[in-house]
């Protein structure tokens, strides 16, 4: 069982007298766990996760030297990720910590650019061109790594002490030899972007709504009452908002529209689920009531008797 050793440094004026605040290390080494972990996952799916232990730290900066612990041979498996000279990527992490890094150097690069194009350049290579030109040749499971959302938070927790006054750099090496190296300017290529909320259902049915708020302002909601509840729903009826803004609608207490709305509901990135209401076609303005009618009581109209001149 082979085990690989590497360097995490982190680097500034704040870090000068070799002390580093355990809260602000803790969360970033655990990162660092995290993106080994989610490389084994990608690289060697089933497969038990490395351990990742802290050897001995370094005066001078903050430097923390770490061992990727071999987990049932998990490393040993990972040369197939890599191509090129075998006795290079050698059967102890060192492909794992390599697409870590290259993985790591992508979205350093997609702070300030974005990616142009990607073509293979030999087996389980790819090189990258960025949109000012200027081109990088990472592992392939390094792509797959930059996309994966657990990857992207382990690696933003990694380099969060950047964003605390004092500390300049953090970087990867191995042997003397820098893999990856991070600056504050670097930071916005790790903020992890916000997902998109997913369709979950889309119906559009026949309904009565009786207005509560309603909204002249082009794009605001008009606050709605189905009988059970109040919604706010937008209006894309475009026919029908152009009578309301010459004033051939006019609204008052009271008043229904009959109309089809279109409701459709989202998943949001957080597993919460968000509804939206949106009035396609307005099919009748139905007035509220204009005058509340008197009770007045039945009477009973006297009978009439007939004279017929006869006396009968």
């Amino acid at each position: 069982m082979a085990d690989e050793q590497f360097l995490i440094t982190y680097d500034g004026p704040a870090l000068a007298t070799s002390r580093m605040d355990v809260r602000l290390l803790a969360p970033a080494l655990i990162g660092m766990a995290d993106v080994i972990q989610v490389s084994n996952r990608v690289m060697n799916p089933g497969a038990p996760n490395p351990g990742l232990h802290i050897e001995a730290t370094r005066p001078g900066s903050f430097s923390v030297e770490l061992i990727l612990m071999d987990a049932a041979g998990v490393v040993d498996r990972m040369i197939d990720f890599l191509a090129g000279d075998v006795s290079t990527a050698t059967a102890n992490g060192l492909a794992m910590l390599t697409a870590a890094s290259g993985a790591l150097m992508l979205l350093k690069r997609l702070a300030r650019r974005k990616i142009r194009s990607q073509e293979e350049v030999r087996p389980g290579w790819v090189r990258i061109t960025f949109s000012d030109s200027t081109t990088i040749e990472v592992p392939s499971a390094s792509i797959a790594l930059a996309e994966d959302l657990e990857f992207r938070r382990a690696a933003n927790e990694m380099v969060e002490p950047l964003r605390r006054g004092g500390i300049e750099v953090v970087s990867i090496s191995r042997q003397d030899e820098e893999l990856v190296r991070v600056v504050e300017d670097d930071l916005p290529g790790f903020d992890i972007p916000l997902a998109g909320d997913a369709l979950l259902s889309d119906q559009t049915r026949q309904v009565a709504l009786r207005l509560l708020n309603v909204a002249f302002v082009p794009g605001n909601k008009w606050r709605v009452s189905d009988g059970d509840r109040d919604l706010f729903v937008g209006v894309g009826d475009l026919s029908f908002l152009e009578r309301v803004e010459t004033n051939q609608e006019t609204f008052s207490a009271g008043d229904i529209l009959r109309c089809q709305l279109r409701t459709q509901q989202f998943q949001q990135p957080n597993g919460a689920i968000r509804n939206e209401h949106t009035v396609v076609r307005v099919l009748e303005h139905i007035r509220g009531p204009r005058a509340v009618p008197l009770p007045f009581e039945d009477l009973e109209l006297p009978s009439v008797q007939r004279d017929d001149g006869l006396g009968l």
